[in-house]
C-alpha cells in the first residue's frame, strides 16, 4: 500500500480553531491512522494581521511538543512535520518570516498559502509571483476549491494557477454533499484532476465531527471517478514534496 500524506491539518492542540485539546488531538490522529495516513503536516493558521510571528512560533512549538510526545506512544509509525497555513497579506512577498512558516526539507521550502476569499486582483498576483520566482519558495495553494466561486473574472485566477505552484484539495471536496462534484465544483474538479497542474491532498481536519479526517473516503472517490493512475500520481507527487528520508 502507498504511503498516504495529509498536507493540511489543524490537529495540533489549542493553537487555532482546530483541535481544542490533547485528547481531541489523540482522537484525530487515531482517525488518520485508521484511514491509512502515515505522513501528516500540521498547518495551524497564521494571520499576520492578528498575531506576531514570535507568539505564533512559541505556541506552535508548545503544541508540537505535546503532540510529539503523544505520537511517540502510539503503536502506529506516524511521520510528521509542522508548518503553517499562512493567510495572504499585503507585503507577503518581502516578509522575512516566510521561511519559518514553510515546511522545510533538505532541498526545498514549501509555503502553504491561503488566498483571500474575494475576487483575486492583479496586486495579489504581484505578491505570489516573486515568492516563487525571486524567493524560490515552493507555493502550495491550500483548499483551492474554496476560492473558485469568488472569481467572476478569471483572469488573475488563471494567471496565478499558471504559475509553477501546487494545488491542494481538501478531502471534503470529493465527499461532502455541499460539493459532490456537480455544477461549478464538478467543472473545477475536471479542470484540476485531469489537467497538467500539480495536485496534492489534505484533510483540513479541525475536529472529530463536522470537519474530521477524511482522506480514506476521499481517496475512494478519486479512484472511482478519476482512476487509480490519478491517485498514484498524487501519491508520487506527495512523496517527492515531502522529500522522503528527511522526516521525523
Amino acid at each position: 500500500m502507498s504511503d498516504i500524506y495529509d498536507f493540511h491539518s489543524h490537529i495540533l492542540p489549542g493553537i487555532d480553531d482546530g483541535s481544542r485539546d490533547i485528547e481531541m488531538t489523540r482522537q484525530m490522529l487515531a482517525m488518520e491512522v485508521d484511514q491509512g495516513v502515515n505522513h501528516i503536516l500540521f498547518t495551524p493558521h497564521f494571520y499576520a494581521q492578528q498575531q506576531s510571528f514570535s507568539q505564533f512560533a512559541e505556541n506552535r512549538q508548545h503544541a508540537l511538543d505535546k503532540t510529539a510526545e503523544l505520537i511517540s506512544g502510539m503503536d502506529a509509525k506516524l511521520k510528521y512535520r509542522a508548518a503553517a497555513e499562512t493567510y495572504f497579506f499585503k507585503g507577503i512577498s518581502e516578509a522575512g518570516i516566510l521561511d519559518d512558516l514553510c515546511m522545510q526539507t533538505e532541498d526545498k521550502r514549501v509555503l502553504f498559502l491561503e488566498m483571500p476569499f474575494t475576487q483575486w486582483k492583479t496586486s495579489m498576483y504581484d505578491e505570489v509571483e516573486p515568492i516563487i520566482r525571486k524567493r524560490q519558495l515552493t507555493v502550495v495553494l491550500v483548499h483551492i476549491e474554496r476560492f473558485a466561486g469568488f472569481q467572476k473574472d478569471r483572469g488573475v485566477w488563471d494567471a496565478i494557477l499558471d504559475l509553477p505552484l501546487i494545488l491542494q484539495h481538501n478531502g471534503e471536496f470529493f465527499t461532502h454533499g455541499k460539493f459532490g462534484l456537480f455544477g461549478r465544483e464538478g467543472r473545477l474538479a475536471k479542470e484540476t484532476m485531469t489537467g497538467d497542474r500539480p495536485l496534492i491532498l489534505g484533510t483540513d481536519a479541525h475536529n472529530t465531527t463536522s470537519r474530521h479526517p477524511n482522506l480514506g473516503h476521499a481517496r475512494e472517490v478519486i479512484e472511482k471517478k478519476f482512476g487509480r493512475e490519478t491517485l498514484d500520481e498524487i501519491d508520487q507527487r506527495s512523496k517527492a514534496l515531502w522529500a522522503e528520508g528527511t522526516t521525523e
